[in-house]
């Protein structure tokens, strides 16, 4: 799948294809979060919309219960359609994406370029069993044929059109199995205050209920203004969820272990009221997360994940991993990450860090078979067997200019390289020589020797 975002924020246009491993890199202001929350809403395939040809296929199941849809015929005839619904349900989502009502997303143009031949090969080869009230779909996996069946027969003709539309989106960018899952850059506060982000709002509606109509206005518009994007507001409703998730049943479990006791060096805690706690490790302190260091409070989000939901298939994404971290730390978890993605999660990020993109370099060079690399990477400390090893083909990078972004080479040899990074360390190293040796200059001024004629 790829992607073209043109006039998204202050991208003047983007052509991005997600790998295993994608990494986003470039200056400040350059438009990565812009980038990452629209292919979180590609990937998240929640698009609502109705095909047209969705409801000549309704009308026949509402009479019929079950029909047979053939695969290849169903492309051939409507993937143009399909297609160009596709780009502008998305398009169209901007501004509810971004919780923006100025208006900047109004020459904005998503493209979600899905090849029809590739579309049919791996709706074919994959089994199919879905079930979308009020909709069974099923098929064999190297089936041409999907079997639609209509399970409740009191239900609209507009809920079967839709559901219909809504397993179209699903199949058509089926590349993710599940739903991405996104820690925002903002988590760490998210973390401390979102239970008061939601006593604030039940406090204000019961104002509203209990006060006269003339006099809730401003009240009511308090909650209008009060707005996030998308991706925030999934992150505040998976923390609000997760007194109910079952814990430590994933088979991530020793992942988020390793991530309390390599990097954030506690036992985080959940209480049934959402209460967020930690104990630190070597001490029987009970703290709030709001008493803890910036590193335990924005890991805790990806601890949660990993511990709850977490599955083979899905692609986590973090805004700036490196947030807080010491430079040791920085290495820990870019390793964690490329774990991941060698036992099955797609993992997006966007950073600043010269120290993961050098990390993910020497994975991508432990990729290669060379002599003694054993041996480095037990001296180096990797993994022992080989779970921090990255091939070229896993990973894709991208480079955030001005109004522009640029994909970055890959090599076996070298990995990324990331231009600006390296420009700006050598800046730093040249004015810090340049200094230093003025400064020695004069500390210790070479004196010269009077000559004495004989």
């Amino acid at each position: 799948m790829k992607l073209t975002l043109k006039n998204v924020g202050c991208l003047s246009e983007a052509v991005i294809e997600p790998g295993e491993l994608t990494v986003f890199c470039g200056a400040n202001n350059t438009g990565k979060t812009y980038a990452m929350y629209v292919l979180w809403s590609v990937l998240r395939r929640r698009f609502k919309h109705v095909f047209p040809f969705s409801d000549q296929l309704a009308s026949k199941l509402k009479e019929e219960g079950v029909i047979a849809l053939t695969i290849t015929d169903m492309l051939c005839q409507h993937f143009f359609d399909i297609e160009t619904a596709i780009n502008d349900v998305a398009t169209h989502s901007l501004p509810y994406l971004f919780g923006d009502s100025s208006g900047i997303f109004k020459n904005a143009s998503v493209k979600i370029i899905v090849e029809e031949e590739l579309c049919k090969q791996r709706l074919i080869k994959t089994k199919i069993n879905k079930d979308v009230f009020p909709l069974d779909a099923h098929s064999e996996k190297n089936s041409d044929t999907i079997i639609l069946k209509l399970n409740f027969q009191q239900a609209t003709h507009e809920q079967v059109s839709e559901s219909f539309s809504f397993l179209l989106f699903q199949w058509i960018l089926g590349d993710y199995e599940t739903n991405p899952f996104l820690l925002p850059a903002e988590r760490g506060g998210l973390n401390i205050c979102y239970q008061g982000l939601d006593t604030s709002l039940v406090f204000k509606v019961d104002m509203i209920r209990r006060w006269k109509r003339d006099d809730t206005e401003y009240l009511l518009k308090d909650i209008v203004l009060v707005q996030y994007a998308e991706p925030i507001e999934d992150y505040l409703n998976f923390l609000r969820k997760l007194p109910r998730l079952p814990k430590g049943e994933t088979e991530f479990h020793d992942i988020a272990e390793g991530l309390q006791q390599e990097i954030t060096q506690v036992t985080y805690r959940i209480a049934d009221d959402g209460n967020i706690s930690i104990k630190p490790h070597g001490s029987d302190a009970d703290l709030g997360i709001h008493l803890t260091s910036s590193t335990v409070k924005n890991f805790f989000g990806l601890w949660a994940y990993l511990e709850t939901i977490a599955k083979p298939g899905d692609c986590l994404m973090i805004d700036e991993p490196e947030l807080n971290l010491h430079p040791d730390n920085q290495r820990l978890i870019a390793r964690l990450l490329v774990r991941l993605v060698n036992r099955g999660i797609k993992v997006v990020i966007s950073t600043h860090s010269d120290y993961i993109v050098r990390e993910i370099n020497n994975m991508i060079m432990l990729g290669n078979e060379f002599r003694n690399r054993c041996e480095l990477e037990g001296t180096w400390q990797y993994d022992p067997n080989g779970g921090e090893r990255l091939r070229v083909e896993q990973v894709a990078a991208y480079h955030f200019e001005e109004k522009q972004v640029l994909k970055i080479p890959i090599s076996p040899e070298y990995g990324i390289e990331v231009t600006s990074m390296d420009n700006a360390i050598n800046r730093m190293n040249q004015s810090n020589s340049d200094i230093y040796f003025a400064l020695q200059d004069a500390l210790h001024p070479v004196t010269t020797p009077e000559f004495v004629a004989e």
